[in-house]
């Protein structure tokens, strides 16, 4: 460092050094990893994809639900976990997020049994631990899905399930009821955690042995299904579901959420999947009744 000569010191007050800039070296900047490349490439490729769009009402959003659902759309796609998102398009007081049109949803290869589609049941343990794994995952980078069920789950052709609708569901306008999903906690209180995520797994278990049936389906109102779930009345147990099976389930549905499984232990009960402890009973007989006007506004 030295002194600068007198004259360069004009109008200012006091010595002006000149200090060497030692430190900087430009090859040594890390570049900006963009992680909106794969969304750009699908959105200028000029190919045809069949979509479906979700509106967020971004006018009628508070300032804090509004920073906090950009936050989940970035976190979302920075976790790679958001691969189906195709454009996003925003005027004035509304965002539509564009997502790529699934395959096929579980919710209607489900009911697709009552038509006579054939479903594999032998698959159903391996699709619910693959879901473990997938929400184990988004949990890893402070995901929390919560809206879970049988319509935000993809099948691939080999029945590998992909997850759907995290981090924008909850903001976007929706024509489907969640009470009968919902953690009993949630009636009382609206702070989310993973531990909520954990009651729809077990629901959504139920569903698939079910064959996509509505979870309490004889409570016509949302208003009785919580009144039904704080006073203990949980999803029964199928005829075709075996007690180890429902030991899996229920644990899901306990008041204390702290005594709820982890997603770890759900992942782990897939070293089961193979053994005499899991088995699965042919599906002869459904005994319960999907009723589409309980699930949709």
């Amino acid at each position: 460092m030295q002194k600068l000569p007198e004259q360069q010191e004009l109008m200012l007050q006091g010595p002006v050094y000149k200090v060497d800039d030692m430190g900087y070296i430009s090859e040594d900047i890390p570049k900006r990893v963009n992680h909106y490349q794969k969304l750009k490439k699908k959105v200028f490729d000029d190919k045809s994809y069949p979509t479906t769009i979700h509106t967020i009402v971004d006018g009628a959003l508070k300032g804090s639900d509004k920073r906090h659902m950009l936050r989940e759309l970035d976190v979302c796609i920075r976790a790679d976990s958001m691969k189906y998102l195709a454009d996003l398009v925003e005027i004035f007081d509304m965002l539509y997020v564009v997502l790529e049109l699934p395959l096929q949803i579980l919710k209607d290869r489900l009911l697709g049994v009552q038509s006579g589609d054939v479903f594999p049941i032998d698959q159903i343990l391996s699709i619910s631990f693959s879901i473990a794994i997938a929400l184990q995952y988004l949990a890893s980078h402070k995901i929390i899905h919560n809206r879970l069920y049988a319509r935000s789950v993809e099948l691939s052709s080999d029945w590998t399930p992909k997850l759907m609708d995290h981090g924008i569901a909850k903001y976007a306008l929706q024509d489907l009821k969640y009470a009968r999903w919902t953690a009993i906690e949630y009636f009382d209180i609206q702070t989310e955690h993973q531990s909520g995520v954990i009651w729809a797994v077990g629901v959504l278990l139920w569903k698939m042995f079910s064959m996509g049936d509505t979870p309490y389906s004889n409570l016509a109102l949302d208003s009785e299904v919580e009144d039904a779930i704080m006073r203990g009345i949980r999803l029964p147990q199928l005829l075709n579901v075996t007690d180890p099976i429902y030991e899996v389930m229920s644990p899901c549905w306990r008041d204390d959420p702290e005594e709820r499984p982890t997603f770890d232990e759900l992942t782990r009960l897939a070293s089961n999947e193979k053994s005499d402890s899991l088995s699965i009973c042919p599906i002869t007989v459904i005994t319960e009744s999907y009723l589409p006007e309980l699930e949709l506004n």
